[in-house]
């Protein structure tokens, strides 16, 4: 009888450890799922959520002593209601009117800008580079931008930080007080060069055509007065 006692409980116990075995199965399983759902939902939320960036760059359609400041949707959905805090705001700006003369000045910046659509940007001028001193000058500057917006629905914001980094301009050559006279005076010296060679192309066929002209005319004064010596005969 205590065989089948010990035998009836032995049953009892490794039942009670598949049904706890089972239980902890199931738990991480759970676990799992949970986690595996979580990281899909960060992985959409990703691929659909807006990011926007904020850079400087060589002008595209001014001279290359221009710098324009983009801002770009680079995300996978729709950024709303952008906003823009400057810090460190000692960039004096060139090349601006009605006295902007700061970063923070700048309408878009101040004001901010309602919508940004995936991949679209919008490039505004921010300043021109008037001499090499300035030019060096840019690299000690440490203009920070935060930057706050909400997705396509506005139940979500965002947050990012943005460094104005000069020193990812290409070298530019220009010319300092000292040299931009001579190198303006080799400049019109070439035009004036290059106007001189063609007054003197259109001055040689100019003579050359009123020498074919003048044989022209010659050669019918001779040959009206032959006709008039043949007339006499």
């Amino acid at each position: 009888m205590n065989g089948d006692v010990t035998a009836i409980d032995l049953a009892t116990v490794i039942s009670a450890v598949a049904t706890a075995v089972a239980a902890v199965m199931a738990v991480i399983a759970a676990i799992q799922s949970h986690k595996a759902a979580k990281e899909s939902r960060e992985t959409n939320e990703q691929l659909i959520r807006p990011h926007i960036s904020v850079y400087i760059q060589q002008s595209q359609t001014a001279p290359m002593s221009f710098v324009d400041i983009v801002v770009k949707n680079d995300g996978g959905g729709v950024a709303r209601s952008i906003k823009f805090d400057v810090l460190d705001d000692g960039l004096e700006l060139t090349f601006q009117y009605n006295g902007k003369t700061k970063i923070s000045d700048l309408n878009f910046i101040r004001d901010g800008i309602e919508l940004l659509s995936q991949g679209e940007k919008r490039t505004y001028l921010l300043m021109q580079i008037s001499n090499s001193e300035h030019y060096n000058e840019l690299f000690k500057k440490n203009v920070v931008i935060n930057v706050s917006y909400t997705n396509g629905r506005g139940k979500k914001q965002y947050h990012d930080s943005f460094r104005l980094d000069f020193n990812s301009l290409p070298e530019i050559e220009l010319a300092d007080e000292n040299t931009k006279a001579p190198k303006n005076i080799v400049k019109e010296l070439k035009n004036i060069n290059k106007h001189f060679d063609h007054m003197q192309r259109v001055l040689r066929y100019s003579t050359a055509g009123i020498a074919y002209q003048e044989a022209i005319d010659e050669s019918m004064e001779q040959f009206k007065e032959n006709k008039k010596q043949e007339a006499a005969k």
